[in-house]
């Protein structure tokens, strides 16, 4: 699933009409917003998607939102800080220990993007600047579609490089919602920063900037947005037991000709670039529309409700041919 914003809510009825034919994945891969949607979708093979959604229509600003933090921290300054408390009440065991990758019934790994440290500690003081400075007398959705132009400058190997948690035994340690922050740290506007640290994962991601030379991490989907690539790479390495797999891709970030995201249209564009380079590893794109508006971060209770219609309505479409396509194959020797 790649991301794009409050666009890739319509995954959830997607999700709900593959699982209303008993067909769940086998193993999600994912970024961005598609990593927030795929981590709950990785905890039971039976989840309550109905009980999802209400939990999701009850969410207010401040169980996802503040103000920015200011220190320390793993991910790129933004507008706003993600600190994603409201989902820790539902990512957590029964004794209030906090579900962890290796907790998912599902295998589960997210994509994010690892800033090189060359690139980091060479970026001219303007554009530090324009990453960090808060400007005055703009409402707060002008200054996230002026911050949302911006992400096209990340879209470069050199200047940053795909990182997946999940793959090895370290990176399953981290908490869920650390994974998920992390992927959706959408460079120049959301800084992931929790309310309360974890001491695992604090050390899990200091190894990692280490390892990869990265001087701080941003939102999967600049690296890989929709990360067939790197599924491919998970399936042939052994990670769900065998390759005889196949393989849907998601997508909701692309360039639509409804006039609420024309203005996006560099930004959609240049992410479409990535998309050659990942097509020899997919059996079939999903490109959803329409779509909420990708700054639809906390969608009202009614627009869920769109969005879910929207998935649940594209994913029908293709459903004869998912499952003719997953029909055992008789062998003859």
């Amino acid at each position: 699933m790649g991301g794009g914003g409050g666009a890739g809510y319509v995954y959830i009825g997607a999700a709900a009409r593959l699982r209303a034919e008993q067909t769940s994945s086998d193993y999600i891969v994912s970024a961005s917003i598609g990593a927030l949607i795929g981590a709950f979708l990785s905890r039971a093979r039976q989840l309550d998607i109905d009980a999802l959604m209400t939990w999701a229509k009850g969410l207010q600003t401040r169980h996802i939102f503040a103000r920015p933090h200011i220190g320390t921290t793993h991910t790129l300054p933004g507008l706003m800080r993600l600190h994603l408390s409201g989902m820790e009440t539902a990512m957590h065991h029964p004794d209030g220990s906090p579900l962890r990758l290796k907790d998912l019934e599902i295998p589960y790994e997210a994509v994010i993007a690892g800033m090189r440290t060359s690139v980091y500690d060479h970026m001219p003081a303007t554009m530090r600047e324009l990453l960090t400075t808060q400007v005055r007398n703009k409402s707060l959705s002008r200054l996230v579609a002026e911050r949302m132009l911006l992400i096209g400058t990340f879209f470069n190997p050199r200047v940053v490089k795909p990182i997946v948690l999940g793959r090895d035994p370290s990176t399953r340690a981290l908490r869920v919602i650390d994974a998920v922050g992390l992927s959706a740290a959408i460079p120049a506007v959301l800084q992931y920063e929790p309310r309360h640290r974890d001491a695992i994962s604090d050390a899990v991601l200091t190894r990692l900037r280490e390892e990869h030379a990265v001087a701080l991490f941003a939102d999967g989907g600049v690296a890989a947005n929709v990360p067939a690539h790197i599924a491919w790479e998970g399936v042939h390495s052994g990670r769900i037991g065998t390759r005889n797999a196949f393989y849907l891709a998601l997508d909701c970030f692309h360039p639509q000709f409804d006039p609420r995201h024309l203005w996006l249209w560099p930004v959609t564009q240049a992410i479409q670039l990535q998309l050659p380079s990942q097509r020899p590893y997919f059996d079939w794109l999903m490109r959803f529309e329409p779509t909420l508006s990708p700054l639809n971060l906390l969608p009202s209770a009614s627009d869920f409700d769109k969005a879910f219609q929207w998935g649940w309505n594209q994913a029908d479409v293709m459903m004869p041919f998912l499952l003719k396509a997953l029909e055992p194959i008789e062998w003859v020797p």
